[in-house]
């Protein structure tokens, strides 16, 4: 889409203001992109912690770390499966609803049950290791 015949010349900065100018007469779509940009925002922490804990914490290599990540992109695909019928069965306002407002509580309870699920693993590593440098520390040097 270009301009108009003898408009005048545009700059990026001007045509940035006009299109922020249009999004704030647009309530809908302001609110929209305020809350697409804090969940991406918020999506690019947790992704950027995610590698130091499952690392640090869970003991994944590369490879477990790039499965984790694939079954977040499996659990984006499932949802693009059946978005169709959620929004035809809760209408399209109640789904914007749950859908900017239950991410939080999901990942919430995901978490809370991979803690509870790995918890038996974690701890008896973590005993292990304990051991093994008692051990160490307990034998004479030489």
């Amino acid at each position: 889409m270009g301009r108009p015949a003898g408009a005048a010349p545009t700059t990026l900065r001007g045509e940035i203001a006009e299109a922020v100018r249009w999004l704030a007469r647009h309530r809908l779509l302001r609110i929209l992109a305020v809350a697409i940009a804090l969940m991406n925002l918020t999506l690019s922490a947790t992704l950027s912690i995610s590698v130091l804990y499952a690392q640090e914490r869970l003991g994944l290599g590369s490879v477990g770390y790039g499965l984790l990540l694939s079954s977040v992109a499996v659990g984006g695909i499932s949802a693009s499966l059946v978005a169709e019928r959620v929004i035809g069965w809760l209408g399209p306002a109640t789904t914007m609803r749950l859908g900017l407002t239950t991410p939080f509580w999901c990942s919430f309870a995901a978490m809370s049950l991979l803690t509870l699920a790995c918890w038996p693993i974690l701890s008896a590593r973590a005993v292990a290791q304990a051991r093994a440098q008692a051990a160490t520390e307990n034998d004479p040097p030489g």
